[in-house]
């Protein structure tokens, strides 16, 4: 680290003691005291999850800490990405604009791949803070265009496709939706390995709910089984309620209100496990009218 340059242990003591924060307190709700303790004294780098947290409990931005780290050129950008799929997942797109919009021109970032993860990530803030799907859609697809021109395919171009075919199909452009749905699970198979198999279980999911849209219910269902068996193979949880939702609700376009019912209930159980309560409040209101409807 730089002579003279606070570590981020360093920043977050003189921090908490000028909130007149004890560790306890600081660690409270967040992580043990302990490793608040290992944190101050350098002799651990935090999580990006526990740093963030730590962040929102000092009242200063994540990047804060960041901006010490970046000598680090690894962890740094490896805490980058994370946090920028820690404000997507929490749909703050306010803060992952700020974020994005800060590292850009950051040297560390030239490279093709980290260039077109900004890129992917503006494109969803243009979409979502800008309400201009547009202007989001040609980002993303030039975006993808330029960068297939350079080199081969990754994992980021799949996770764009699939963010593409999302915003497609929020737009009602079902049969762009599919098609680009179709172009992410043909791009997963050129890739030599793919090291997150989330992403195709992602990608499986909202292919499935776009068909069902387009009155392919059978076609759903075997995308929708596809998804399951990749979900049950990999150990995974990710779109796991989800696919078994999706069975339940094709079923009962279908009028095969038994299948739908034995779906929804499994997809019920799954939810449960992983506290979704609105996804778990859902499925007890169409249990019930399953229920009603049979006496």
């Amino acid at each position: 680290m730089t002579t003279g340059m606070l570590t981020v242990g360093e920043k977050v003591k003189q921090l908490r003691k000028s909130l007149k924060l004890s560790q306890i307190e600081l660690a409270s709700g967040i992580c043990h005291q302990s490793l608040i303790s290992h944190i101050e004294k350098g002799r651990t780098i935090p999580t990006v999850y526990v740093l963030n947290q730590i962040a929102i409990k000092l009242g200063v931005d994540m990047t804060y800490f960041l901006n010490v780290l970046s000598t680090e050129n690894e962890y740094y950008i490896s805490a980058f990405k994370s946090l920028v799929q820690l404000e997507v997942r929490n749909r703050n797109y306010e803060n992952l604009k700020k974020l994005l919009e800060s590292e850009q021109n950051n040297p560390l970032f030239n490279s093709t791949e980290l260039q077109l993860f900004i890129k992917w990530h503006m494109g969803i803030c243009i979409y979502y803070l800008d309400s201009d799907p547009v202007i989001s859609i040609k980002v993303l697809k030039d975006s993808l265009d330029e960068s297939l021109n350079n080199k081969s395919v990754t994992m980021t171009h799949v996770e764009m496709l699939n963010s593409l075919g999302i915003i497609y199909a929020e737009i009602n452009d079902i049969q762009s939706a599919i098609t680009i749905f179709k172009e992410a699970l043909n791009t997963i198979k050129k890739l030599p390995v793919l090291l997150d198999k989330s992403i195709q279980l992602k990608v499986y999911y909202n292919y499935a709910k776009v068909l069902t849209r387009n009155n392919q219910l059978r076609e759903s269902l075997r995308i929708c089984e596809k998804g399951i068996n990749l979900a049950i193979k990999i150990r995974s949880l990710v779109c796991l309620g989800e696919l078994y939702y999706q069975i339940g609700y094709n079923y009962s376009f279908m009028n095969k209100k038994a299948n739908a019912y034995d779906f929804y209930k499994i997809a019920k159980g799954i939810f449960i496990a992983e506290r979704n309560d609105l996804m778990v409040k859902c499925i007890r209101e169409k249990l019930k009218e399953f229920e009603k409807s049979n006496r």
